[in-house]
């Protein structure tokens, strides 16, 4: 292990840090080939999914741009803003598939060079670059899950209003005027942007294991990893999960108790389905916001404060057999950045008027496309 004091050096299962000496790793124990092993499958389904999550997006948003989808103005504000929280996500995970492939070439050449699969350091112009590509990709990445957390927050705070402030009431005082959606939604971006770049800190390549980014190994940044850790994870996941959950509980039981009047209108009835519709998207999409975030977030505030990088606890889990932990914390990676394509899937499924809009314009454009060719193979002719 280097003499030089760092985040790494108090890694708890090292063995000079373990209770047991016979309970821990060495540092020369870290193997960067057996590491890498098959990462380079996991960063390719990777970039998979974010291409297939850009191209469901992009799909989404042109359908918001032909039809109106719902006339609730802050909802639909709000869900084309998730939509391109997604969209930007999508090409964050790109970025980390990438960053991955880079990191293990590069590895591997390192390696080659030397004829040794144990831990070897980096020139100081590869590192830079490396942590380069770790700082710019995690931060995009966060930045949109972050847009994402608190968008689907104001979402459930919007239907919350609707629902039980307002008790489905019509009438232009129910609907928030266009410039506090703006600055809400400015006001979302703005937070996000700004406690994503403290993480430009956190994220670099170890000076022990020099392969993926996770966690700055420097001493004085020990604790800063901790406190961002923590905070981050508080509010843009236990608190959003703890608001969410309480707005959507109040609106089912609203909805269970909820008796129409007794001359109620065509037109009540159809609004009443529309915001009933839009509720339950809502509800769908936050369950798999807080299915697919917790388990991540859950493990990275456990990599933490063990002060260690992810290969170093990944190599203690392959030492010491423990395979259901590396599969539940591959599955943590993997729930983390599914939203940008399950969420167009519940667009389609769980709302009528989003399905009708995609189907009626998708035959369109097939027809237009269809006349289009037809035309030109008779030119030709």
């Amino acid at each position: 292990m280097e003499s030089q004091l760092t985040c790494n050096y108090s890694c708890i299962y090292y063995k000079n840090n373990s209770n047991n000496d016979s309970d821990g790793i060495d540092a020369d124990d870290i193997d960067l080939t057996r590491i890498i092993a098959g990462q380079n499958v996991i960063a390719v389904a990777y970039i998979g999914i974010g291409v297939l999550g850009i191209l469901l997006n992009m799909f989404v948003l042109w359908i918001f741009s032909k039809a109106i989808i719902t006339k609730a103005r802050a909802f639909r504000s709000l869900l084309i803003n998730l939509v391109v929280a997604d969209l930007l996500s999508a090409f964050g995970v790109i970025l980390l598939g990438a960053k991955t492939l880079f990191i293990i070439d590069t590895t591997k050449q390192n390696l080659s060079s030397i004829n040794d699969s144990q831990t070897q350091s980096f020139t100081n112009e590869t590192l830079r670059t490396l942590n380069a590509i770790c700082n710019s990709s995690y931060i995009i990445f966060f930045l949109t899950n972050f847009v994402s957390a608190l968008t689907l927050t104001s979402l459930a705070i919007e239907r919350y209003r609707v629902f039980i402030i307002h008790g489905l009431q019509e009438g232009q005082n129910v609907q928030l005027r266009r410039w506090k959606i703006n600055c809400g939604i400015g006001y979302i971006w703005f937070i996000s942007t700004g406690s994503s770049m403290l993480f430009y800190l956190v994220f670099e390549v170890t000076a022990i294991v020099n392969n993926r980014c996770f966690f700055a190994n420097h001493p004085q940044y020990c604790y800063y990893n901790n406190a961002v850790t923590v905070i981050v994870a508080t509010l843009f996941c236990v608190i959003p999960g703890i608001v969410m959950i309480f707005c959507y509980c109040s609106i089912c039981v609203f909805l269970c108790n909820h008796r129409p009047p007794e001359q109620e209108t065509a037109q009540t009835v159809k609004r009443f389905g529309n915001e009933k519709q839009g509720a339950i998207l809502s509800i769908i999409i936050t369950i798999i916001f807080i299915i697919t975030m917790t388990p991540f977030m859950a493990y990275l505030v456990n990599v933490t404060m063990t002060y260690c990088n992810a290969d170093e606890f990944l190599m203690y889990m392959l030492t010491f057999h423990y395979e259901g932990r590396v599969r539940f914390d591959e599955a943590a990676h993997f729930l983390f950045i599914l939203p940008p394509i399950i969420n167009p899937i519940c667009y389609f499924f769980s709302s009528s008027h989003f399905r009708h809009a995609a189907i009626t314009i998708g035959k369109k454009r097939l027809k237009a496309t269809s006349d289009s060719i037809r035309s030109l193979s008779q030119t030709r002719l």
